[in-house]
């Protein structure tokens, strides 16, 4: 990382205000943890890998940290340069698939998405998702912005704690 990228994190409650399925999963409100990782451009995706490194570790342990088990970040490459930063990124890092059958997130993120994923009853819960925007590159109007966001949903991953931790 640059020392002049900028690294941001906050903890805040969403409320949803339109009628929500009644599903298991929808929350009218729930607990948010949110961080962004902005910077420029260098070469070589170097924000990108730093960025992206920096914010799977933060989830991992944050999930580990929270009593969850096993947590998988599902990564999708959403063009040739996010394959690039997906296959530098996941190269000998435990818990990193990859997931190009992904469709969610595609015209919202730019060049990489991802799912943070916790195991739960045999198989994986989505507690938390993230990716690049191009939100900064158009705030600033310059092409050379980049931002990573990632958002955990609290709730859930308490949810996914085991009996007598974090619930």
């Amino acid at each position: 990382m640059c020392s002049s990228d900028l690294r941001l994190a906050a903890v805040q409650r969403v409320v949803r205000t339109p009628q929500l399925p009644d599903a298991p999963g929808f929350f009218a409100h729930f607990g948010l943890f949110g961080l962004v990782t902005a910077g420029r451009d260098t070469g070589s995706l170097e924000f990108e890998r730093s960025a992206l490194a920096g914010q799977l570790e933060i989830a991992i342990r944050g999930v580990a940290a929270a009593g969850g088990r096993d947590a998988q970040i599902a990564l999708t490459p959403l063009s040739d340069r996010g394959e690039r930063i997906a296959a530098a990124v996941s190269a000998g890092r435990a818990g990193v698939v990859t997931d190009r059958g992904r469709q969610a997130g595609r015209g919202y993120y730019r060049d990489l998405c991802f799912k943070v994923n916790v195991h739960a009853d045999g198989g994986f819960g989505e507690v938390g998702d993230g990716g690049f925007t191009d939100w900064t590159a158009r705030l600033t109007a310059n092409a050379k912005e980049r931002l990573l966001i990632l958002g955990l949903a609290t709730d859930r991953l308490a949810a996914f704690a085991p009996p007598g931790r974090g619930r």
